[in-house]
């Protein structure tokens, strides 16, 4: 079976979403994801099906490069070479699999990201993977995640070679209750400033949400992750491509619209809304009803919310949250501008 490499992409995000939702949700989700096409839908549900059969560890690696044909390494740890010691596995997504390791040549821990098995053997992806790595190591910034270089294991897998923050995740730290307001104004003005440096570069990130965000051990916030980076003028995925994560999507990426520098934006005011709030401006008790709130609803007012805020931090959220993309700030310099006033 082979399949053209933007379609196999697409299905492989709509397949790992959709293992994410209960059983009893995820026909409504792919009946507004795919927008008609049954063939794709037929495809995921297949996978889905496939994947009930199989067993877990592993399953998205698994399932996927045998529909596709694609060939894949033996499961099990990545092996980096003599000069890296994975010591534990931190997390995993669509495009790759992150570890904590120790470099022995340079001393200190660092953090390894490494290409999916499942797509370590398309020459098509392992480029872009290539790509959106480059792009992010060309972002120096004190608000941005740090690349060092992107390496290749012994067996051909590439992998991304970054700093190990040990700060904790904005995700973490607003699970403890909501934010006091200077803290969360000068967490959303840092994210601003690494966003106008990545924007002005010509990087979307278009999944920026707290479990996104860093600290390292000196606060700053660092803005991890350009894996589903989008470079300006660059068509690395398929126009409609659904990414990211619904509850931050701005209306026009929920859409499958084209995207720009505002969508992060939109994250953005999402992300303070809930570091003020203590819970992001949009939830629903179904994919279905979620969608229909980012493109649709009004978000609350945060100082319905949370009274203490001030009218000026309450203004700039509900600017960032607007639904059409040019009533939004200009630029996100004009939004830590405003975050400073």
């Amino acid at each position: 079976m082979t399949t053209d490499p933007s379609r196999r992409q697409r299905i492989e995000v709509l397949f790992d979403q959709c293992s994410d939702l209960p059983l009893p949700q995820r026909g409504r989700f792919l009946e507004v994801a795919v927008a008609g096409d049954i063939a794709l839908r037929r495809e995921v549900e297949a996978l889905l099906a496939s994947a009930e059969r199989a067993d877990s560890t592993g399953r998205l690696e698994r399932i996927v490069a045998a529909a596709f044909d694609l060939p894949r390494a033996p499961l099990g740890k990545p092996r980096p070479g003599d000069r890296y010691e994975l010591r534990e596995k931190l997390g995993g997504g669509g495009m790759g699999t992150v570890y904590q390791a120790n470099d022995r040549q340079a001393g200190g821990t660092v953090a390894l990201k490494f290409l999916s098995e499942s797509l370590a053997g398309d020459p098509v992806l392992k480029r872009r993977f290539q790509r959106e790595a480059q792009a992010a190591a060309a972002l120096d910034h004190v608000n941005i995640g740090a690349i060092h270089g992107v390496e290749e294991t012994e067996d051909g897998r590439l992998f991304i070679v970054m700093p190990y923050y040990e700060g904790g995740t904005l995700k973490n730290l607003i699970a403890q209750g909501p934010l006091p307001v200077a803290e969360a104004v000068g967490c959303a003005a840092q994210v601003a400033d690494g966003l106008a440096h990545a924007h002005a570069a010509g990087v979307i990130h278009r999944d920026i949400k707290p479990a996104n965000l860093m600290f390292a051990a000196d606060r700053s916030l660092k803005i991890l992750d350009f894996g589903i980076a989008k470079i300006a003028g660059e068509k690395l995925t398929r126009t409609g491509l659904v990414l990211g994560t619904l509850a931050y999507m701005s209306p026009e990426q929920a859409a499958g619209g084209t995207l720009d520098h505002r969508t992060d934006l939109w994250a953005l005011g999402v992300v303070l809304h809930e570091m003020l709030a203590g819970r992001p401006p949009f939830s629903a008790p179904s994919i279905e009803l979620l969608f229909h709130a980012v493109r649709r609803g009004e978000p609350p007012k945060v100082r319905s919310l949370r009274p203490e805020v001030p009218t000026e931090v309450e203004a700039v959220v509900s600017r960032l949250l607007e639904k059409e993309p040019g009533r939004r700030y200009p630029d996100a310099a004009s939004v830590a501008a405003a975050l400073r006033a």
